[in-house]
């Protein structure tokens, strides 16, 4: 995905100057990302592979006996780095807007498997996909990994991911927490005020305002948000936005909250 966009969501877009980097947030986790060279004190710093991280990833790599990427970036920036982890065999689109690199992706690791929910398979019909992603994790990923499906909207879904091992929960779009320095540093002054609007500073993090909106049947967003909130969670790793320093679960329930009430 070109820059920070949100192909088509209304929210503002963040140019992001930075370098390519992997970072390690957790065992069988490593983050292929952007990283800044301006981050602002006070967000969460991981456990680092060579390189410092400071806003968030632009794509993850998990070790699952082989590889699984989740990737919206540019390939060339992070094959040596992916190709040291070892054998790359499975590469996931969390939703739609995540998809541009897929082909490139795909075309460097023919072998590997490629995943998305229905959404992104549709965008994309010149790829092979497996079958769609849901509610439950592919049996090929060895049980490492959980996730939920959330859906509802007349636009868009996402499949959340949770690590079983390490405890880190990664969003792709459904929360987004741009801080007052990196939206300052990168951010003309209308659209900070568009991004405080929409609902996506580390202030109030949420999914965009548009997103928000847009999820017309609540019923399986709020079964999906329950089941997010279920997972013993303690890192919350986002696509979009500074980390949570700490309490990553109530970081999360937060950020959720608009879907409604949970359930009890």
């Amino acid at each position: 995905m070109p820059g920070d966009g949100m192909d088509g969501s209304g929210a503002a877009v963040a140019e992001r100057a930075g370098r390519e980097a992997a970072v390690e947030v957790g065992e069988g986790i490593v983050l292929g990302e952007v990283a800044h060279r301006d981050g602002a004190p006070g967000e969460c710093r991981p456990p680092r592979v060579g390189r410092e991280r400071d806003h968030g990833p632009a794509g993850e790599a998990r070790r699952l006996g082989g590889i699984e990427i989740e990737r919206r970036g540019e390939l060339p920036g992070l094959r040596a780095e992916v190709d040291a982890l070892g054998r790359v065999a499975h590469l996931v689109s969390p939703n739609k807007l995540h998809h541009l690199y897929l082909g490139e992706w795909k075309e460097a690791y023919p072998n590997a498997k490629l995943w998305g929910p229905l959404s992104t398979i549709k965008r994309r019909p010149e790829l092979v996909f497996e079958p769609p992603l849901q509610d439950s994790s592919p049996p090929e990923w060895g049980g490492a990994i959980d996730q939920a499906w959330f859906r509802g909207s007349l636009i868009m879904d996402e499949i959340v991911f949770f690590h079983c091992p390490s405890g880190v929960a990664i969003f792709a779009d459904l929360i987004e927490a741009f801080n007052e320095e990196f939206l300052c540093a990168h951010w003309s002054a209308w659209r900070r005020w568009l991004a405080r609007l929409d609902g996506i500073t580390l202030a109030a993090p949420h999914a965009p305002l548009e997103w928000r909106l847009s999820f017309l049947c609540r019923g399986p967003a709020r079964a999906a948000r329950d089941k997010i909130l279920g997972w013993p969670i303690k890192q919350a790793v986002i696509a979009h936005g500074a980390w949570p320093s700490a309490n990553a679960s109530e970081f999360v329930r937060g950020a959720l909250a608009w879907v409604g009430s949970e359930r009890t």
